[in-house]
């Protein structure tokens, strides 16, 4: 078992929290995503986010979204939970190389995910940050 440093995203409770993750295998990422499949997120050069794979389609009207700010300014918007963890020059995994103090001013939280105005762009609190579709 390897233990890593992570950052908890939890859209459910609000809340961005320094993580120690156990990793022992590929499954280990099911009990904090909440999932039976898991995908990858880059978001920075050494900086990876994993989310669950279906959190789309999995939870129904109850899921939960967060938007992320990546370093390029855009941002992208997340289902349900997310661990953010690093990896090496061969794509290793890591601990992550930011804490939850420095990845909370790139998180807005929104449980409907409705974050759309009228003119179709992303703006989920006028304090907040413009998100943008990304297709």
């Amino acid at each position: 078992m390897k233990l890593y440093t992570s950052v908890m995203i939890n859209p459910f409770l609000n809340t961005c929290i320094d993580y120690n993750f156990k990793y022992e295998n590929f499954e280990s990422f099911y009990k904090p995503l909440d999932c039976t499949t898991f995908t990858i997120a880059r978001i920075g050069e050494k900086t990876d986010l994993f989310l669950d794979d279906e959190g789309l389609h999995s939870k129904g009207e109850s899921q939960r979204y967060f938007g992320y700010r990546m370093p390029d300014g855009t941002a992208n918007i997340y289902a349900g939970y997310g661990l953010i963890l690093g990896n090496d020059q061969y794509g290793e995994t890591l601990s992550a190389p930011v804490t939850a103090e420095e990845v909370r001013s790139n998180i807005i939280f929104n449980p409907t995910g409705e974050f759309a105005s009228d003119d179709g762009a992303f703006h989920p609190k006028s304090e907040g940050f413009h998100l943008s579709l990304v297709e």
